[in-house]
């Protein structure tokens, strides 16, 4: 019969064997769970960045259309009106910046057109405004056509008494144009730009609820692994566990990096 101490020095042995080929496969799976974390943790937040990124960005930019529109559509309401009344020395420059306005309008709404990215509230912002505008620019011509006969200043006194009806005629699309742009063109630009700016709130309020669950769960993963090596400290009588103690320091290397690239909110 083998000794009694014999038996209980094989024995405990064995303990210390499979204690320690299970804390070694604890630690394997562990470090294979946070690198799976870490790696799919990047590539989720990539993604996130390019879409919240490209969100943002559309936004920005259509709410700068809607912006430059409704200053374009103010000024070429004042340019149309003042070159009715102007005299003919200074109806050239108003009819040009008339020009332009309509002209810049036209641009932003050919790149607000591509900026909708299959959006139907964008896209139906965007369209109600392509096709409000020719609407006013053809009471704006008809306006001049009828005006411009009673501002030759070389017509007879009886080609000027027939030009009187069409004028007033041409004052009154005139104020219809007016009355349209201030009543419908506006408010849609108005709409676009709230709409965007909305939008563009929307995304960042996303990126930052995004961020602070990220910062949530590493402070999740730091607790975890402090408990776990102070259970394991309690059980091996080992203070440290280097390879648990490496995981925590990445960790909060992570939750450092993390808190240093959002201190420029939101501009990050």
């Amino acid at each position: 019969m083998p000794p009694i101490v014999s038996m209980t020095t094989e024995v405990g042995h064995i303990r210390v064997r499979h204690t320690r080929t299970g804390l070694l496969l604890y630690m394997i799976l562990t470090a294979t769970a946070l690198i799976g974390v870490g790696v799919t943790g990047t590539l989720t937040d990539n993604a996130l960045q390019r879409a919240g990124g490209e969100q943002a960005d559309m936004a920005a930019r259509l709410s700068d259309d809607a912006q430059v529109i409704y200053q374009s559509l103010a000024k070429a309401d004042t340019s149309a009106t003042g070159h009715f009344l102007a005299e003919t020395m200074t109806q050239a420059t108003l009819r040009e910046r008339y020009d332009d306005a309509i002209d810049r309008i036209r641009r932003r709404l050919a790149d607000a057109g591509g900026l909708t990215g299959g959006d139907v509230s964008r896209a139906t912002n965007v369209a109600a405004l392509a096709l409000q505008l020719p609407v006013y620019t053809d009471l704006v011509d008809k306006a001049g056509a009828l005006i411009a006969p009673a501002k030759v200043e070389t017509a007879g006194p009886e080609e000027a008494r027939k030009a009187v009806g069409p004028a007033l005629l041409g004052a009154a699309y005139l104020h219809e144009a007016s009355s349209y742009l201030r009543t419908v063109l506006l408010p849609a630009a108005e709409r676009l730009q709230r709409d965007e700016s909305d939008n563009l709130r929307d995304a960042k309020s996303t990126a930052m609820r995004t961020s602070v669950v990220h910062l949530l769960l590493l402070l999740t993963t730091i607790g975890g692994l402090v408990l776990i090596q102070w259970s394991l400290a309690r059980r091996t009588r080992r203070v440290l566990n280097l390879g648990l103690l490496g995981a925590t320091v990445g960790v909060v290397v992570v939750l450092g990096a993390t808190s240093w690239s959002l201190r420029n909110w939101p501009e990050t």
